[in-house]
């Protein structure tokens, strides 16, 4: 894995990657009572949760006459273990047999880094000693929430996808890992995005492909300040319109058209009576999603009932329909993501004027402050991010595992102007238009950044404290 040095806490301050069939799938019928997504039929599309569609650089190609300035990059971590633990899940997690990670201290008081021993984190799972607290956990080598083994091999790939187009290709970025790297990393402060990270950049520099002693730099804001999902701990209000949300009523006519389905699954689980067992799908999509992708069997009931694959597909479908209509069309969505991601937009925004900035008095030069930088995030960051740009439906399904969105800035070599390309799991992000009109309020395969600046800024509130305590 490539050496990464955790700073821990930042301060308080035409491309398809392959053919992708989407035929079929009518997310823009409505029910006419209540206005909400019918269940789509997925039956003819390449949706797969398990894993995001990635880019190619045998079909990517730059923008024409211009020169790439700088590129933020969006990723959802790996495959993980379910995050909820329901006591009628016996689903066995033996998935983590790579070591958590590897703990190295770093230009400590001056000292190098062969004066520290290298520690190898792991995982004590459960035990045969009597009278402990197995009984809370599932039998494995994994905890709730963890990048398993699969999960880190996705972001490899990827890296080596990226590897083809901004190294091999472009030559965008070197070709070498150097100790002074032009690659910025940031990540949450949950393990699986430190790991995801972690492993992308190890397909993107093999080892082959590193210089003794270079290392990348990767920091993270504390929980109590995050900004790469919605913080209800630092900001209150996001947790009322979560609230709202769960009330609204076309939200919860839709619900109610599962119910008896809902609660044949939530028995099965045993979750009856857990937090939020019969307001949500998340918890089932969760868990089945992830015994899919690992292919462990579906959970059965002490009544012999299973989980099928019908029951997996309508729990991905009902978070569906969740995800699109919290986080783009309902009534209060804008409101939501002006808490929930403008905070994040305000840091984005400022790192890429800054970019440009900088390629404006240094046009020619070979480096910039920061080339490439990795947001290294969750499917809630993902989705606040497309929501936000008004993607569309096939855009605005559920972020699949190692869904990646890259933000490219790029240099017209005539005109000096600034335009942004974004590319959403391997093709052009595809938005829809404002105030009900049908032209896309951008172009993503050349937005130009003032239509860019001003469309975001929107979503950055003035004062966030007054904001949040609303």
């Amino acid at each position: 894995m490539v050496s990464v040095k955790v700073i821990g806490i930042i301060g308080i301050s035409s491309v398809i990657a392959s053919a992708i069939n989407y035929e079929g799938m009518d997310l823009n019928k409505r029910d006419t009572t209540t206005q909400a997504y019918t269940l789509p039929d997925f039956a003819n599309n390449s949706y797969d949760y398990c894993q995001a569609p990635k880019p190619s650089a045998k079909t990517y190609t730059p923008v024409a006459n211009s020169t790439l300035a700088f590129v933020q990059y969006v990723i959802r971590h790996g495959g993980r273990t379910p995050y909820q633990i329901l006591p009628g899940v016996k689903t066995e997690w033996y998935d983590c047999s790579n070591p958590l990670n590897y703990i190295t201290n770093r230009d400590v008081n001056g000292a190098s880094n062969n004066d520290f021993v290298t520690m190898k984190q792991t995982i004590i799972g459960s035990s045969s000693v009597p009278n402990n607290f197995d009984y809370k956990l599932w039998k494995g080598n994994c905890v709730s929430g963890q990048l398993v083994d699969f999960g880190k091999s996705q972001l490899v790939e990827l890296g080596g996808d990226l590897r083809g187009i901004y190294v091999d290709k472009l030559g965008y970025l070197n070709d070498t890992l150097k100790e002074n790297s032009n690659i910025n990393v940031r990540t949450s402060y949950i393990w699986r995005t430190q790991d995801s990270a972690s492993s992308l950049l190890s397909g993107l520099y093999p080892k082959s492909k590193r210089e003794s002693g270079a290392y990348v730099t990767m920091g993270y804001k504390p929980a109590e300040i995050d900004t790469l999902f919605e913080n209800s701990g630092a900001c209150p209000a996001v947790g009322k319109l979560s609230s709202a949300y769960m009330a609204e009523p076309a939200y919860n006519s839709y619900l109610s058209n599962y119910t008896s389905k809902m609660n044949r699954v939530a028995n099965i689980m045993g979750a009856v009576g857990t937090p939020g067992w019969n307001v949500t799908w998340y918890s089932y999509m969760d868990i089945t999603q992830a015994q899919r992708c690992l292919k462990k069997a579906y959970t059965c009931g002490a009544d012999g009932d299973c989980i099928t694959d019908s029951d997996a597909k309508l729990a991905m479908n009902m978070n569906h329909f969740a995800v699109a209509y919290q986080k783009r069309d309902w009534a209060q969505s804008f409101k939501l993501l002006q808490l929930g991601v403008g905070p994040l937009f305000s840091e984005m925004l400022k790192e890429m004027g800054e970019a440009i900035e900088f390629d404006k008095k240094n046009p020619n030069s070979p480096l910039g402050t920061r080339k490439f930088s990795l947001y290294s995030a969750h499917d809630a960051t993902v989705s606040n991010i497309i929501g936000a740009f008004r993607g569309s439906d096939v855009d605005m399904l559920w972020p699949e595992f190692a869904s990646n969105l890259a933000l490219e800035v790029w240099r017209d070599n005539k005109t000096n102007e600034y335009s942004i390309r974004a590319i959403y799991n391997g093709r052009i992000l595809q938005v829809q238009g404002l105030n009900g009109t049908k032209t896309p309020w951008c172009d993503f395969s050349s937005c130009k950044w003032s239509d860019y600046n001003n469309f975001l800024s929107k979503y950055i509130v003035s004062d966030i404290k007054t904001a949040c305590s609303a």
